[in-house]
């Protein structure tokens, strides 16, 4: 079974036709992400905008004040209960946010988009949830990929298909917080640690410590999965 998309392209003088074709196992996959997608961007703004109450009821509050924070100029986040990384990636996207708007015309100065932030603080909860609900998706990709390296597309695309509809994972994928990005880069190295145990190639030890260390600098004991390399070896 395969599926086709064909994209008719003219110049108002000739026409070309080109044909996009897709694998059943393609189809399934996308619709899967689809699915996952959905699933976890319906309810994304859960409790907004009522901030007030996340930072007795989450650390979501941490993530986004500490975050904004770093644009005065110190990156030191000055806040070690969790790992840093959550941090630094979403001041990345605050940055860009910052920067599409000054393009955009909305904003003219930091001064400026430090007051829109206070006076629309749960703008910057949703960015940092989308951040995190990427992640989740990201995640749900991996896992197929674990799937399908160890025993194929069929056990791929189902392994993809439960994480993508576990009410945990989805509820996490909601929340600013550094669990699911921290499963991201688990299971991305967890895959390398598959890739050793099938091809054993350098890159895959080069990867796998990567992953485990991208893990662990977003939550702590992610870490523990250093040893399972050498328990492999």
């Amino acid at each position: 079974f395969k599926g086709r998309i064909r994209i008719i392209v003219t110049d108002g003088v000739m026409e070309k036709i080109i044909n996009i074709n897709f694998s059943k196992t393609t189809i399934m996959l996308v619709s899967i992400l689809t699915l996952s997608f959905g699933i976890r961007l319906l309810g994304i703004n859960h409790g907004l905008p009522d901030i007030n109450r996340f930072f007795w009821e989450t650390d979501e509050a941490a993530t986004v004040n500490i975050s904004m924070g770093m644009g005065s100029g110190d990156i030191n986040p000055h806040s070690f209960n969790k790992p840093s990384a959550i941090y630094y990636i979403t001041f990345l996207f605050y940055g860009a946010f910052y920067m599409l708007g000054k393009i955009f015309g909305f904003f003219d100065s930091a001064i400026q988009f430090a007051i829109y932030y206070l006076n629309n603080t749960y703008y910057f909860y949703i960015i940092a949830r989308f951040i995190v609900l990427i992640f989740g998706l990201l995640t749900v990709y991996a896992t197929y990929m674990i799937g399908k390296k160890a025993h194929g597309n069929k056990t791929g695309l189902l392994a993809a298909l439960l994480l993508s509809v576990t009410p945990l994972h989805i509820a996490y994928s909601r929340i600013a917080l550094p669990d699911v990005p921290s499963v991201f880069f688990l299971t991305l190295a967890v895959y390398q640690i598959l890739l050793i145990i099938l091809e054993n190639k350098i890159t895959n030890y080069l990867f796998a410590g990567l992953f485990s260390g991208l893990a662990a600098s977003t939550k702590y004991h992610a870490g523990f999965i250093w040893f399972l390399i050498p328990v492999i070896i």
